[in-house]
């Protein structure tokens, strides 16, 4: 810990609310570690359309299908996304955590269990996702950068269609970012995570380069909810305060940013 403060990103947000338990624990008793945590709410709008999107999608898979085993093939087909479907196995494991007591005994043959552990599976999985999104605000000493851009929509279970459904995603409150205007009168931090990125070709940093790009040579052009959740990393560089540490589990990309403006990373381990 290199700092009495805390500035939380998503990862650590997401290990804190949404793995299992014992990773749950460890992300919390990091974020205890500090005097002093601040949430911004950029990381919840991250969250939000990240790993609860996806442990929605593991929910309303098992809905769908009342099929434990089919929802398992689901995941499987999904390998051209890894991220979805790592988080995908995440819920399914989270799930099973909380299966304990479960009633499972009334199936008689393999198709009612197939869909009886579907069930279980899926309340497991709709009370993680409900405590998730309601303690968000609660694991830190405060929260910071309120987006008024963007709507906290909490997750709602629809009793007709056994779906959770969240809507809507992202920012939407506002036609143009209510970041840009902060981030416009840094012109030498947003040239200094230019050149911090300069060179690197991964999808993310090309993305990310277009939106420094935007901020900082045409003022007039808005930046739409796409471009500002491009930042990802650098939104944390750009608005963590001097006195505090970017708490992650992703040093290595957050180190380069950071760096270039002089700010503290701290790992949380996984």
């Amino acid at each position: 810990m290199s700092s009495d403060c805390c500035f939380l990103d998503t990862t650590v947000l997401v290990e804190a609310l949404f793995k299992a338990e014992a990773r749950r624990k460890s992300a919390r008793a990091s974020i205890r570690s500090y005097k002093r945590s601040v949430l911004p709410v950029y990381a919840i709008k991250e969250m939000q359309l990240g790993a609860l999107k996806h442990f929605i999608w593991a929910h309303n898979k098992l809905s769908e299908t009342a099929s434990f085993s089919t929802t398992l093939r689901a995941i499987q087909r999904i390998f051209m996304k890894p991220y979805l479907q790592g988080t995908a196995l995440e819920a399914m494991q989270v799930g099973a955590e909380l299966l304990v007591g479960s009633q499972l005994s009334l199936a008689q043959t393999r198709s009612e269990t197939d869909a009886a552990m579907a069930d279980a599976f899926r309340f497991s999985l709709r009370r993680r996702i409900d405590r998730g999104w309601k303690e968000r605000r609660k694991l830190t000493t405060e929260t910071a950068d309120n987006l008024t851009c963007f709507a906290e929509t909490a997750p709602r279970f629809n009793e007709s269609t056994k779906l959770i459904e969240i809507d809507p995603q992202g920012c939407s409150l506002e036609d143009s970012c209510c970041l840009a205007a902060k981030l416009r009168q840094r012109p030498k931090d947003l040239e200094a995570l230019l050149k911090a990125i300069e060179g690197k070709s991964r999808p993310e940093d090309n993305k990310r380069r277009q939106t420094l790009h935007l901020l900082k040579n045409t003022p007039k052009r808005e930046v739409s909810d796409t471009a500002c959740r491009a930042l990802g990393d650098a939104y944390f560089a750009l608005r963590c305060p001097t006195d505090c540490a970017i708490l992650t589990t992703n040093v290595k990309d957050h180190s380069v940013l950071a760096g270039a403006l002089h700010k503290k990373v701290d790992q949380h381990k996984a």
